[in-house]
């Protein structure tokens, strides 16, 4: 719920705002008054991207069988405990900042339209990326999924304004 006096502040000059999402920030963040306004009047969205099993969970997608996943024992390891401590909780802090001050989140997914994915974009054939619909590799991460009717964009190849009628809906989203 957005608080109805953070919602009324227009600031008059940098750091007069208070910023909800200031205890979400890096400490290198550099304050612009710019973001503020943003803010304040919902013309920011937070776009969380391809977190999904086919690319961020052990033993699915492009991790199903490690053997041949290309990436050394070792750069798994990291990547998995990086995704896990510092990734999930860092994008699920943000998601809640937002989602208390009705700001929208939006996801995107790789997922092709077909079961056999004949319809993915040339780059996703070439590596083998395949996520068909209600497949384990198409479902987001559970600790950072998509809550009640946030919106939700399947993408059938790598880029979202490319591949999918995204700029279209945030066109539509004001």
């Amino acid at each position: 719920m957005t608080d109805p006096s953070i919602a009324k502040q227009t600031p008059a000059k940098p750091g007069s705002f208070s910023d909800p999402l200031r205890k979400v920030y890096r400490e290198s963040f550099v304050a612009n008054p710019a973001h503020f306004q943003s803010l304040i009047s919902h013309d920011t969205a937070l776009l969380c991207i391809d977190i999904q099993y086919l690319d961020a969970a052990e033993g699915f997608g492009v991790f199903a069988d490690a053997e041949t996943s290309g990436v050394p024992v070792e750069g798994r390891e990291h990547y998995f405990s990086a995704l896990k401590h510092q990734v999930f909780p860092n994008v699920r802090k943000i998601q809640d900042a937002f989602r208390q001050n009705n700001l929208e989140v939006i996801h995107t997914r790789i997922q092709s339209l077909t079961r056999d994915g004949r319809d993915r974009g040339t780059g996703h054939k070439r590596l083998g990326l395949l996520a068909p619909p209600d497949s384990k590799e198409a479902e987001f991460i559970e600790s950072v999924a998509p809550i009640g009717d946030e919106i939700v964009i399947n993408k059938t190849a790598s880029g979202v304004f490319t591949s999918t009628n995204f700029h279209y809906v945030l066109k539509n989203l004001g």
